[in-house]
């Protein structure tokens, strides 16, 4: 059990540290939430982590969609996610040594922190880790303002946590045996002060990265709503009207002078679509095989799925995605193929 007043330092670290942050709270919940999630149930797949993050988050807006759309956001692939996770599992371990007063895992946790290319998420992966998974972290009073921090703000969070606890058992080993001369926690106060310079640095980095992300989701969500049921399916409109128009001509159709205007403007819109960096994820007309598992991503039209059943599926819509970060903007949309269609094809 961590001794009471550890966990009071702790609380006092969190406070201290979110409390700069007022301006921009929400900003970070969502992804702190899903690596919590991941954390607590690091087997589960996308489909039942949008099930944990809505019961933590009290919603019902989450989906093995949206959780996929902010793992590729946060550069997060599976294998990289993996490893992430099991990371921050072992080290969490580590850090709830450290906070027991276990001075090898101190000494364990300096190492690590000092070592060089660690994913960015990595230590806020670890906060999250230790916050979601041990009830004593938990039950603190301000434990769950953690969700609210970046990846810079998380880092030296968990740090400075781990240097109060230190600090918290070296005071009690000076008092009994005298044991740190004043050049040792000189040292280490030093170290404690090019921290700082580091987080200024790293918060300086993160701050640009946020912007240039904000404005890549301000791009998804525009591109999104052109493509929602509210506006018409704009975009699939757009290359079906294209597709037409070229079908029209290979057959020598004359198009009446009066729509000329029309033709550049579909020519002129879709130019800009794709200038964009929005492409198209599947061909219209393309046939294919998929199982239950596989219309995760999709938009399905057609018969439930029983156990185990493999259905035939034609593509009807597209979907989107936005090139250069890999962002999906809509679901492409296939249609159940009944046999009798299926053997006219």
């Amino acid at each position: 059990m961590i001794p009471k007043e550890i966990l009071e330092k702790l609380d006092e670290v969190i406070v201290r540290r979110t409390g700069r942050i007022a301006h921009v709270k929400d900003m970070y919940t969502e992804e702190n939430v899903l690596l919590t999630a991941y954390c607590q149930r690091p087997e589960f797949e996308p489909w039942q982590i949008a099930e944990l993050m809505n019961t933590a988050m009290g919603t019902e807006e989450y989906t093995s969609h949206r959780v996929i759309q902010k793992l590729r956001q946060m550069s997060l692939k599976s294998a990289d996610r993996k490893q992430l996770v099991q990371t921050a599992l072992h080290m969490s371990e580590v850090g709830f040594n450290c906070f027991n007063g276990d001075r090898y895992a101190f000494k364990q946790f300096r190492e690590y922190g000092a070592a060089p290319n660690k994913n960015p998420n990595q230590m806020r992966c670890i906060l999250m880790a230790l916050f979601g998974n041990y009830p004593e972290l938990q039950d603190l009073p301000h434990a769950k303002e953690l969700l609210h921090l970046g990846r810079a703000y998380a880092k030296y969070c968990l740090l400075d946590m781990i240097d109060s606890a230190e600090d918290l058992y070296r005071a009690r080993e000076r008092d009994l045996h005298n044991a740190e001369s004043f050049e040792q926690e000189l040292v280490r106060k030093e170290a404690q002060l090019r921290r700082t310079q580091e987080m200024l640095e790293e918060l300086q980095g993160e701050f640009e990265i946020q912007i240039q992300e904000s404005k890549t989701q301000e791009m998804v969500n525009f591109f999104s709503a052109l493509n929602s049921e509210k506006y018409g399916f704009i975009l699939d409109g757009l290359f079906a009207a294209k597709a037409g128009l070229e079908e029209l001509k290979r057959r020598r159709y004359e198009l009446p002078v009066e729509i000329n205007g029309l033709t550049i403007l579909i020519r002129k819109l879709i130019q800009f679509v794709k200038d964009s960096g929005i492409n198209p994820v599947l061909r219209v007309g393309t046939v294919m095989t998929v199982k239950s598992q596989d219309i995760e991503n999709y938009s399905y039209r057609g018969s439930p799925f029983g156990d185990g059943a493999v259905k035939k599926v034609e593509v009807i819509a597209p979907g989107w995605y936005f090139k250069d970060k890999n962002i999906p903007v809509s679901r492409a949309t296939i249609k159940e193929i009944k046999k009798r269609e299926f053997d006219e094809i």
